[in-house]
This record gives structure tokens, C-alpha cells and sequence, in this order.
């Protein structure tokens, strides 16, 4: 296994290029699978709620590793 599952969430979460809805690589704003639009404000509110959940779990990653110590 390379990494943690955080750290695959991480990269997943931070992967623009994918839809984040079902993973589809993005050709254009609407997905072509599923059909979600990642453009304009609805799509700038995903990636601000997606860059909050990396913090998240970088913040769970720093109390393990505290808790370790």
C-alpha cells in the first residue's frame, strides 16, 4: 500500500482534474459521465469544501502524531 488511506483521500480531494463526484477525468467544466458542473461559483465552493477537508485531515494527522509521541 502506498501511504495511508489519508494520504489517498488527500490526493483524490486535491485532483482538479477529476470530477469529484464519480472520478471521471475532466474534459470540460460538466462532467461527461454524470454531468456535474464544476465551473463558475458552484464549482469554486467544491474545491474551497475539499481543500477544508485536506486541512481536516492534516490537522487528524498532527493529533496522531502527537498522540504517538
Amino acid at each position: 500500500m502506498d501511504g495511508t488511506p489519508a494520504d489517498a483521500a488527500r490526493r483524490a480531494l486535491l485532483d482538479f482534474s477529476r470530477c469529484p463526484a464519480c472520478g471521471t477525468t475532466l474534459a470540460a467544466p460538466r462532467c461527461a459521465r454524470c454531468g456535474l458542473d464544476v465551473g463558475g461559483e458552484g464549482g469554486a465552493r467544491i474545491a474551497d469544501a475539499s481543500r477544508a477537508v485536506v486541512r481536516a485531515l492534516d490537522e487528524r494527522q498532527r493529533v496522531i502524531a502527537a498522540v504517538r509521541a
